[in-house]
């Protein structure tokens, strides 16, 4: 099997607010300036991809808090869910399976 890639220069708090703030866009309609479902969709896809390939990432997104005041990763991408799930069937799919992702190595040692 090849080695998992290195994503160091994605795992700053930084690039983590930024995810974040898309993610807390999910319930905007698409023509709003700020983040919407559409940036949600793609953060959750973000957070998915991060916490899969790299033990860092997980790591480092797994109980990680954003934002004034501070809301957990887990929340954004649960509120992300269910608004998916009355509106944006992709934002639904992509939340649940980071979520997903963030809880298959829970209490697991790397």
């Amino acid at each position: 099997l090849l080695p998992k890639p290195s994503c160091d220069e994605f795992i700053t708090m930084d690039m983590l607010e930024k995810i974040g703030a898309d993610l807390a866009g999910a319930n905007r309609p698409p023509v709003a300036s700020l983040g919407s479902a559409h940036e949600a969709t793609y953060a959750a896809k973000f957070l998915r991809l991060i916490s899969i390939y790299s033990e860092k990432g997980y790591r480092f997104v797994n109980g990680s808090a954003v934002g004034n005041p501070p809301r957990s990763i887990i929340g954004l991408l649960d509120r992300a869910r269910i608004i998916g799930a009355s509106s944006h069937r992709a934002l639904e799919l992509e939340a649940q399976l980071a979520q997903s992702a963030l809880h298959m190595y829970e209490g697991r040692s790397f």
